[in-house]
């Protein structure tokens, strides 16, 4: 754990120095709170072998905390949970008719965001995001019969760990669209924001 913090302070102060040299404002404010719903496409929990695998949805919320972040004007830091879903099926009906497993993912998450205008667009607000959480994972075995008992398995649950750029476009002082894209539980997630 101590490589992966070491690790997003580094990519921290990196986007940081990135962002600095557009120059822009950011678009959300310090106290602001954001709620996010998302749904996300590409799902990276589950993979070939899978099927029925359930879009991942997610639900968030954000702090924001400065607006002066490294000392830069602008430079928004908010910080929030999240919590994500996903499951999937795998069939072996090969083996015996109608035997299986379906497994599930609750992530439970950190997630720290530095914001920047990067575009100059009074409605959008664009920013990075970097996660640590932890993979509340389950597989229950289904029509395996007398055999069900032997077919159990190990819960995979685990350290978890995501980064995204972002960007969400405000429709009004309160309401906006949010899309993502980056490693998480999905590649891209779009959704829906408010802002108190």
């Amino acid at each position: 754990i101590k490589i992966y913090v070491s690790m997003m302070k580094k990519i921290f102060a990196l986007v940081a120095a990135v962002v600095v040299a557009f120059g822009a404002s950011a678009q959300i404010e310090k106290g602001d709170v954001v709620v996010t719903a998302g749904v996300g496409v590409g799902n990276t929990v589950y993979g070939s072998g899978y099927s029925n695998a359930l879009l991942p949805i997610s639900l968030g919320g954000e702090f924001c905390v400065t607006e002066e972040l490294f000392g830069v004007s602008g430079l928004c830091l908010g910080v929030g949970p999240s919590v994500s879903y996903t499951q999937a099926k795998q069939d072996y009906s090969e083996l015996i008719k109608g035997a299986g497993y379906k497994f599930s993912s609750v992530i439970v998450e950190a997630k720290g965001y530095v914001h920047y205008n990067l575009f100059k667009v009074d409605e959008l607000d664009t920013y990075v995001a970097l996660a640590l959480g932890w993979n509340v994972a389950s597989a229950k075995p289904h029509g395996w019969g007398e055999h069900s008992e032997l077919m159990k398995v190990d819960s995979a649950s685990g350290f978890y760990y995501a980064f995204a750029v972002g960007a969400r476009y405000w429709f009004t002082d309160a309401i906006g669209a949010n899309l993502e894209a980056g490693y998480g539980m999905s590649f891209l997630k779009a959704g829906v924001t408010f802002k108190f």
